[in-house]
């Protein structure tokens, strides 16, 4: 074999080999690329993740009264767990408005819990008795949001009727005790049992507004009137203080109703309506709520 086939054959034999190697490279570098891709998609999935749940946070009611430097109490979220409007519950209760109290029929068109008692109530179709419990986001809000017509207790006698339909004023002081006492025997049934047995309800009106200072000092929470002043309910609202408001005829009611104004978010007064999810889920301005207010109560630790 002469040397110049052997030369040719040699440098073949490089080429070839030299062309793998290429190849192999080639290979590993496209699986780099392809592990590089991988990983900055799942970082970038990562990042936008924590933003939604960030943006999330922001929105809630808890995080703007902290951003806000406001009043951090908490409400208890079960108004998102409420099941959809009954449409044949909802036509039963408007046919038969004129069994229920003036009013509450048409501040429940946005409320299916409320409108599922009210047919409950209407037909007879309810027990009472049972015992009561509380969930674990209710137990460890700092101020719970309660309902006077929540099945654990609406349907307890209560003056003229029921909690459901007359209890707004046991139900807020209840929200207020437990709020602040962590006493979760201090229940709406147990606030109205005893505001029954010591003269608190006015048949044809309903519940005193001594029973809200007097009732809560019965389960060891300190309070004042402060009257109808919104300055001065914006100010114990700011230093965290819950204010049981009364109000008349407007968003919440067509008489008297009481509720509870649980703290601030901004330009937003954060509510806890015992008869209405709708009206606890957003803020309230102080322009809005004003005119109606007709007495307030502040309650401290």
């Amino acid at each position: 074999m002469s040397s110049n086939y052997r030369n040719q054959e040699n440098e073949n034999r490089q080429y070839t080999s030299g062309g793998k190697r290429r190849k192999k490279k080639k290979k590993a570098k496209r699986r780099f690329l392809v592990q590089c891709v991988f990983l900055l998609g799942t970082f970038l999935n990562l990042i936008l993740t924590f933003y939604l749940l960030g943006r999330i946070r922001a929105l809630s009611p808890e995080s703007k009264a902290a951003d806000a430097g406001g009043s951090s109490i908490a409400q208890s979220v079960v108004a998102d767990k409420e099941e959809p409007m009954d449409a044949d519950e909802l036509a039963w209760v408007r046919a038969n408005a004129e069994f229920f109290p003036e009013g509450k029929v048409e501040h429940s068109v946005d409320n299916p819990g409320l409108i599922h008692f009210l047919y409950q109530y209407g037909k007879g179709d309810y027990e009472t008795g049972g015992d009561i419990s509380f969930s674990k986001a209710e137990r460890t809000a700092e101020l719970p949001l309660l309902m006077q017509w929540d099945a654990r207790w609406g349907f307890e006698e209560y003056g003229s009727s029921v909690i459901g339909i007359t209890g707004c004023g046991p139900t807020c002081v209840s929200m207020v005790v437990l709020g602040i006492t962590g006493d979760f025997s201090a229940n709406p049934k147990t606030l109205a049992d005893w505001a029954t047995v010591n003269g608190y309800y006015m048949q044809g009106t309903g519940t005193k507004w001594s029973f809200i200072l007097d009732g809560a000092a019965a389960f060891g929470v300190r309070g004042k009137e402060l009257g109808s002043g919104m300055k001065q309910i914006l100010s114990e609202l700011e230093a965290g203080n819950p204010v049981i408001l009364n109000v008349g005829a407007g968003h919440f009611t067509d008489a008297g109703h009481f509720i509870v104004a649980v703290g601030v978010a901004g330009d937003q007064i954060i509510i806890n309506d015992p008869n209405s999810m709708e009206n606890s889920r957003h803020g309230w301005t102080a322009e809005e709520i004003q005119g109606e207010i007709r007495d307030a109560w502040v309650f401290y630790p």
